[in-house]
């Protein structure tokens, strides 16, 4: 079963240098002892200027790239994913960190969450490996430049040094990887994009999930995904 925000829905907008290829997968990764209760939160960014114009916004290392923030659909969207994950009983005081990809959209969104939950900036984390996926030299054109059946997973990307789904995949798992090696007990929430997330979902499940803007969805450290009532989710992490 799927948990992930309700409140969203109402407000529903549209729609690196890359890492090596040496990880360390989930499941080797070491937990540190008692954070076996530790869940992990994957929340794709609020509805962000790229997304209403429908351009590709992946890496300030390209040329074409520019800074896009999110709208205020966006602003309200991550705010209305803190207040449903304060529901569901996250807080600060079982946050142990808040990772973010090192674009504009998932950092304010990031900091929008935490603002709401009442956690500490200090936990906000940078992951380069969160970042969207790079698609090159399509950097700044619009999705509807290309002929494409789906504008998240073109065909061929490394013919325009794009990153291909294999080497999203892999960085994913870093993230993932830090994320349950986090030396501090308590929770992680992690802020990404939507075709990393469907990346990393799709090695935790067998199957990716496209998020649209502001979901989340709980993970327990096996990968497995969380159902639970918010009093055990309160208890989870003792302190």
């Amino acid at each position: 079963m799927l948990l992930f925000g309700a409140r969203w829905w109402k407000l529903l907008g549209l729609g690196l240098s890359l890492v090596g290829s040496s990880f360390q997968a989930y499941g080797e990764a070491e937990v540190p002892n008692g954070h076996d209760s530790r869940h992990i939160v994957v929340i794709r960014h609020g509805q962000s200027v790229a997304n209403v114009s429908k351009r590709y916004n992946t890496n300030p290392a390209n040329n074409g790239y520019f800074p896009a923030p999110l709208t205020d659909i966006g602003r309200e969207q991550a705010a209305a994913t803190a207040a449903d994950l304060h529901d569901t009983g996250y807080n600060t005081d079982n946050i142990a960190a808040i990772f973010c990809s090192p674009l504009p959209r998932t950092i304010e969104t990031a900091e929008i969450i935490a603002s709401r939950l009442g956690v500490d900036k200090d936990k906000i984390v940078i992951l380069e490996s969160l970042i969207e996926r790079n698609l090159g030299e399509r950097e700044g054109m619009y999705h509807d430049q290309f002929d494409e059946k789906d504008s998240w997973n073109p065909e061929n990307p490394e013919h325009f040094h794009g990153e291909t789904n294999d080497q999203v995949k892999a960085r994913m798992q870093v993230s993932w990887a830090k994320a349950l090696s986090w030396p501090e007990p308590g929770h992680i929430i992690m802020v990404g994009h939507g075709q990393p997330i469907q990346a990393l979902t799709e090695y935790l499940t067998g199957r990716g999930k496209r998020f649209a803007n502001a979901e989340f969805i709980q993970f327990n450290t096996d990968g497995s995904q969380v159902e639970i009532k918010q009093s055990q989710l309160e208890a989870a992490i003792s302190r």
